[in-house]
């Protein structure tokens, strides 16, 4: 049996009827904030997880720097990771959080450690830099 008295659906007062739709509203709404709010945090623990790698490979090139004055190639850093970095937490640490290769860069005697970051583009706001301790000697060339 129906109720058939004005201001009533199905027995539902047509005011809680409103009320719902305005609380299902808030809940989509806050569900879109929710969203970008944890892909924040995601790409912020990427980036986090990406530094605290190139930080070991940073040593490592430092190290190798130290002891041979001189920086592997920007073509060589993935064999070099390969060799030196241990595979702690990922199976292969020749790839950033995002799947990506390292990279090192050299402008003049300027050495980088560069991680082309969420995006996977390289040369975007989001790269993940690395400056390496010791530039390269003026008088020669500091990669192999």
């Amino acid at each position: 049996m129906s109720d058939a008295r004005p201001g009533r659906f199905l027995g539902v007062t047509t005011r809680t009827l409103f009320g719902l739709g305005i609380l299902l509203l808030l809940v989509e709404r806050n569900a879109t904030h929710v969203a970008g709010f944890v892909t924040a945090l995601v790409a912020a623990w990427g980036e986090v997880q990406t530094r605290h790698e190139m930080a070991f490979i940073a040593t490592a090139l430092e190290a190798e720097y130290v002891s041979l004055n001189q920086y592997p190639s920007p073509a060589s850093l993935t064999d070099f990771i390969q060799t030196w970095i241990p595979k702690e937490h990922r199976d292969d640490p020749t790839l950033d959080y995002w799947k990506s290769e390292y990279r090192l860069e050299v402008e003049g005697d300027v050495v980088t450690l560069k991680s082309c970051g969420p995006d996977r583009q390289c040369g975007t706001k989001d790269d993940v830099d690395r400056p390496l301790s010791f530039p390269g000697a003026s008088d020669n060339s500091p990669y192999r």
